[in-house]
């Protein structure tokens, strides 16, 4: 009697209740905005800026790195690589043709074009998310250095010879 039960009652299918959830995980921010707080220009690098196009798409697509959904961070690291390939370091134009700047671009353009060379598998490992914050620190210094650059200009234009 009791291998008669236990042979009904293995052969039975339970049916379990399993919970779905919905995959959010898509829609989340891929970088957690905590880790490094962005730096921004002040008003006169702004204004500089103005007729620096490129830099500016680089500068506000870089600004918008912390938010970018899990589904659409391909997209954004294939857009930004194509943006910072686009400029050329050895064609700035005062007051940014400097060795300071330029270097300074030059490490943003490595870590990205790093990030964008990165298989899409590999987004969720450590070392992605620490290439990504190297980019965002790479960029604080940039935008501190663009900032530090303008205000030393004007400052300098300012000054009146007798």
């Amino acid at each position: 009697m009791i291998l008669a039960w236990s042979i009904v009652s293995c052969s039975t299918p339970t049916t379990s209740k399993k919970e779905t959830t919905p995959d959010t995980v898509a829609n989340d921010p891929f970088f957690d905005q905590k880790t490094v707080s962005l730096l921004s220009l002040n008003t006169e690098a702004e204004k500089v800026l103005e007729n620096w196009s490129a830099m500016k798409n680089v500068l506000s697509n870089l600004e918008t790195l912390p938010e970018v959904k899990q589904n659409t961070l391909a997209f954004q690291l294939k857009t930004l690589s194509e943006e910072v390939l686009e400029i050329k370091t050895n064609t700035l134009s005062e007051p940014f043709n400097q060795p300071a700047i330029i270097s300074r671009f030059k490490v943003i353009k490595t870590f990205v074009l790093k990030a964008h060379l990165t298989d899409a598998s590999l987004y969720s490992s450590p070392q992605f998310k620490e290439n990504i914050t190297q980019i965002l620190i790479a960029y604080n210094a940039f935008v501190n250095q663009l900032n530090v650059v303008v205000k030393e200009t004007i400052n300098t234009d300012t000054i009146i010879d007798f």
